[in-house]
């Protein structure tokens, strides 16, 4: 068993420039003052700022537990337990604007796992079939102001012959917002980005923070994978995996501003009488359901250079250092990736038109000995 325990506080200020007070100005020019001349000296027109700040604390415990809880003929039930429990409190708010917000929060979450062997080569329990191993565990948690998230996963291992090993697992999970995203304190700052509307980059106020209109949603997992050993010593490994993702009602920051994604949230975006773009409302949103499907593989090599010994009683020299060189080539094939954020929207497909690739291939090369060596 553990514990442990920690305690975070943090700080922050934001200062937004809205304009001049022209007060003093505007009153000379309705009094008609022929002092004032608007085309020499102005009296002092000082700065319009809104000062923002934040303070977060952060007071968070875990302990953790596991132990054989059964004796079988495979070997022995082993089970976890979790625990996690986290208190937020957070206050934010701008100078002369009616006071501060508070927020308070606290997080409980437990967590618990079933390791259960069925078969075993080494125990001769059910030997032609290899080594399997069961593994189940479920999660819940609660939070202030959002409702109990669960999650639950089955998978199964099974080994049957020494030089391959096979994974499958399949799992859902209860997707809520968490204290940040629904109490994150509002920050304004000025951003560049590309207007489609009007076909020109403008620099508009991006607000950021909490949505506590959040919702939760769900996400349903499955994976295969396959490791194979073909050689003793791990000189050679070979793995691919199937896995496929699906979300429904999930979490999102707020995508690029597109036409569409402006006629689907039009509260979330202000113009001006002519159309330019003032501010985007950039706070996390609910998406109707996202899925995506990818075959990963990869291979790996390695050799680790021998001692030479010169008679069957010798034994290698003192400070013998040996080469190692290593290389590994993965490829990821993305099969499908594609979100719908509101119902009525086109589908969107980051494989055709968001620019994210189909194939990503990664090759690395290491080389070298205690003390040096080079990575490609």
């Amino acid at each position: 068993a553990s514990f442990s325990a920690q305690y975070t506080h943090s700080r922050s200020e934001n200062v937004y420039d809205r304009g001049y007070d022209m007060s003093v100005v505007q009153q000379r020019v309705d009094a008609g003052d022929p002092a004032f001349d608007p085309y020499g000296r102005w009296p002092a027109t000082p700065l319009l700022s809104d000062r923002t700040r934040s303070r977060a604390d952060t007071l968070g415990a875990s302990l953790n537990a596991s132990r054989p809880v059964l004796k079988l003929p495979a070997g022995a039930v082993n089970a976890s337990l979790a625990v996690n429990a986290v208190r937020n409190r957070s206050r934010s708010g701008t100078e002369g604007a009616g006071g501060y917000r508070r927020f308070a929060g606290d997080r409980l979450e437990g967590r618990w796992a079933l390791t259960i062997p069925v078969a075993s080569r080494a125990l001769a329990v059910l030997a032609p079939l290899g080594d399997i191993v069961f593994d189940i565990s479920g999660e819940a948690a609660t939070a202030t102001g959002s409702s109990v998230r669960r999650r639950w996963n089955a998978g199964v291992r099974w080994v049957p012959f020494p030089f391959l090993d096979l994974r499958a697992s399949i799992g859902r999970e209860s997707v809520e917002p968490t204290f940040d995203q629904l109490h994150g304190a509002q920050v304004e700052l000025i951003t560049r980005v590309f207007d489609f509307a009007r076909q020109e980059y403008v620099q508009p106020v991006r607000i950021f923070g909490g949505n506590p209109a959040l919702s939760g949603g769900s996400i349903r997992n499955l994976s295969i994978n396959a490791l194979l050993r073909p050689f003793p010593g791990n000189v050679a490994t070979f793995n691919v995996g199937y896995r496929r993702q699906e979300v429904r009602g999930g979490i999102w920051a707020f995508p690029m501003l597109t036409p569409d994604l402006e006629a689907a949230f039009p509260e979330r975006i202000r113009r001006d009488p002519e159309g330019r773009l003032l501010t985007i409302d950039a706070r996390p949103i609910n998406i109707s359901h996202d899925r995506t499907e990818a075959i990963a593989s990869g291979l790996a090599l390695r050799y680790t250079q021998k001692p030479k010994v010169a008679g069957l009683a010798s034994r290698p020299l003192d400070g013998f250092r040996p080469w190692t060189v290593s290389l590994s080539l993965n490829h990821n094939w993305q099969l499908s990736s594609e979100a719908v954020i509101r119902p009525g929207l086109p589908a969107l497909d980051r494989l055709r038109n968001n620019g994210q690739p189909r194939h990503n291939v990664a090759l690395s090369l290491i080389a070298g000995r205690p003390g040096f060596g080079a990575t490609l």
